[in-house]
């Protein structure tokens, strides 16, 4: 199989769409405050964030912590392996990964919803989310 440039250009897009969603969701997970303004809550008071990626990373990170909890911190690393699948390996992300994704995310939180019985105060639901 002949490899064209638009499939190398289209190869590098997808790569720079990966690397974007890895440190976007990364940055607004890790620097997470339950004190910044978000979409469910607001302080006009507040004229800072803790979050490094400001009002967006905080809303960002609230809606990901309170939908899933702590099972998020799974998607950084799927994206992170696909990274390393394209630029290491040189093989393309298979349909079954992508499909597979979401699957996982969802088992996660609900694994973590049957094995924890302890409320953590640090999140805004729980540690699963309402999802689990």
């Amino acid at each position: 199989m002949k490899i064209t440039k638009e499939y190398k250009v289209t190869k590098y897009l997808l790569l720079i769409f990966l690397l974007s969603i890895f440190f976007v969701s990364l940055l607004s997970m890790l620097s997470y405050s339950p004190e910044d303004d978000t979409l469910f809550k607001s302080d006009s008071s507040k004229s800072s964030h803790q979050n490094l990626l400001d009002i967006f990373g905080s809303s960002l990170a609230d809606l990901i912590f309170r939908s899933f909890g702590l099972a998020f911190y799974i998607f950084p690393l799927i994206i992170f392996s696909w990274i390393v699948k394209i630029l290491v390996f040189k093989k393309d992300i298979h349909w079954i990964s992508i499909t597979i994704m979401p699957l996982t995310i969802l088992s996660v939180c609900l694994t973590l919803a049957l094995y924890t019985n302890e409320q953590s105060y640090n999140f805004p639901e729980s540690t699963n989310g309402f999802v689990g």
